[in-house]
């Protein structure tokens, strides 16, 4: 008994959970244009963009991370997918858009999609590896 009892213990204390660290990924528009980068942090079910925005991981699955983001201010939010084994991801806006030289007043009802590709490396940077361009 005191030997099932010891191995129940060891066996609890070196199966400590695997703790998935945060991915920091460099992102490019499908203008290859910069974008903003994204931080990934499953253990928290979180997805950073820059500093400053901040989205929830709603699901995640063999291929793809969906995160949100609601509006608290105003009607609407914005989704984010990211394709995790070609790093593709589209985001998509829907709220009260303006211009900034226009009044919050005169925001009307929209939707925005923003597509393009995020890599851990800088997606801008050409890497020649034989006859392949990646």
């Amino acid at each position: 008994m005191t030997k099932v009892i010891s191995i129940i213990l060891l066996t609890l204390f070196f199966s400590t959970g695997v703790k998935s660290e945060e991915v920091k990924l460099n992102c490019v528009t499908s203008s290859a244009q910069k974008a903003v980068p994204i931080t990934i942090d499953l253990d928290k079910k979180a997805m950073y963009q820059g500093k400053w925005s901040e989205y929830r991981i709603t699901r995640v699955d063999d291929n793809f991370i969906t995160a949100m983001q609601l509006d608290k201010a105003a009607p609407g939010g914005t989704i984010f997918v990211i394709n995790r084994k070609s790093g593709e991801y589209t985001k998509a806006l829907v709220g009260k858009l303006f211009k900034r030289w226009q009044s919050p007043e005169s925001a009307t009802l929209k939707g925005k999609v923003h597509e393009g590709r995020c890599s851990k490396r800088n997606p801008l940077d050409k890497v020649k590896t034989n006859h392949y361009e990646i």
